[in-house]
């Protein structure tokens, strides 16, 4: 995993494996969680990537945004 760069799916192998080895799963459900886990770590880290290059400003909501103040 390490030579393919899977770092998510390395950080939640050991619990993973470890439930697996407990609850008797199938190899192929523990490769299918693996990446599950790898796929939601990478959208995530894209998505902050994304935000971070569109240089969005922080800690704007729209609970702050108040309608009679827009033309």
């Amino acid at each position: 995993m390490r030579r393919m760069r899977f770092p998510y799916m390395r950080t939640a192998a050991p619990d993973i494996l470890a439930t697996a080895k407990a609850q008797r799963w199938d190899p192929a459900e523990v490769i299918k969680v693996l990446l599950t886990e790898e796929v939601t770590g990478r959208e995530r880290s894209a998505l902050a990537s994304r935000r971070t290059a569109a240089g969005f400003p922080t800690g704007k909501t729209f609970h702050a945004w108040q309608p009679e103040l827009s033309s």
